[in-house]
């Protein structure tokens, strides 16, 4: 499957209900385009933990170009970049302010406790940023 077949099968997921945000939702998830003039900008030490309870933001590039910096540095996100992001940290995402620019991209918001706990001690090991094909088990779980 390819990544723009992806695409479209978590937009048509996500228009038959989605996931829902709550105070108790232990995770959210859905898809994005952002295009230029949209102020798409999170800042790790900005953005709010409800309740204090920090949470991992896993994001899947589908298409067009974003960036994600941290300690390690700027990483640019293509197709198929992904990248793990636990708030509150240090990290940004954004989309460049270019002329033209769009970022079209799967996200999912974990709060689970435990699968937080889990996902962070990866990020210590494996990075924060990586590549995927669209045929990844790893996309696939996160569509399913």
């Amino acid at each position: 499957m390819s990544f723009a077949s992806l695409r479209d099968r978590l937009q048509r997921l996500e228009r038959f209900g989605g996931t829902r945000w709550g105070p108790d939702a232990l995770y959210h998830a859905g898809t994005e385009t952002r295009r230029y003039g949209d102020n798409y900008n999170w800042d790790g030490l900005r953005r709010g933990a409800p309740n204090g309870q920090p949470f991992v933001v896993f994001q899947v590039t589908l298409s067009g170009r974003g960036i994600f910096e941290d300690e390690d540095g700027m990483v640019e996100q293509r197709e198929g970049a992904a990248f793990l992001a636990l708030v509150p940290s240090q990290h940004r995402y954004y989309l460049p302010d270019t002329p033209g620019a769009h970022w079209s991209f799967f996200w999912a918001v974990i709060r689970h406790p435990y699968i937080v706990e889990r996902l962070t001690a990866q990020r210590r090991e494996f990075g924060a940023t990586g590549a995927l094909t669209s045929e990844s088990l790893l996309v696939a779980r996160a569509a399913a």
